[in-house]
């Protein structure tokens, strides 16, 4: 089974693992983060629980980017293609800077056909105006199809 999934990933080639750029809004200074989760997958489509689906949270400590928060997203059940989720994060500084990395693994609910890597990377940045720390985070999976035209 590994060797047909890495044959698989070999097959797509680079383009087709690109990060996807995640727009963020600005958060308020703080040392706690509360990220309100919308992930839309395709019709027909649910997370592959035997894959690693999360969403990674990065604080950015001098030059080095130190993992904050790892949010395993199988563990958040849901009967459609909508899964929602909430999750507070303990930060070390109130103003450092913030970086949030996805990984999306779906594929069709009937276990036949494609199924899909979704990665997206994207930055927050802190602004002291900002009332609050509460970010909102909205994923949407890409369709088998679209994967197989690039």
């Amino acid at each position: 089974m590994k060797l047909v999934f890495l044959s698989l990933l070999c097959a797509l080639g680079p383009s087709t693992l690109a990060d996807q750029n995640l727009k963020l809004d600005s958060i308020g200074l703080g040392k706690e983060l509360l990220i309100d989760g919308r992930i839309q997958l395709p019709s027909g489509q649910k997370l592959n629980s035997h894959a690693p689906s999360k969403v990674e949270v990065f604080e950015k400590e001098g030059s080095e980017w130190v993992l904050a928060e790892n949010v395993d997203l199988n563990q958040f059940f849901s009967l459609t293609e909508l899964i929602a989720f909430q999750r507070s994060v303990k930060l070390r500084s109130e103003k450092s800077e913030l970086m949030l990395k996805a990984n999306l693994y779906h594929c069709p609910r009937t276990g036949r056909g494609l199924c899909v890597i979704d990665d997206y990377v994207g930055l927050v940045q802190r602004d002291k105006k900002k009332p609050n720390t509460k970010l909102r985070l909205a994923l949407n999976g890409s369709s088998p199809r679209a994967s197989r035209q690039q």
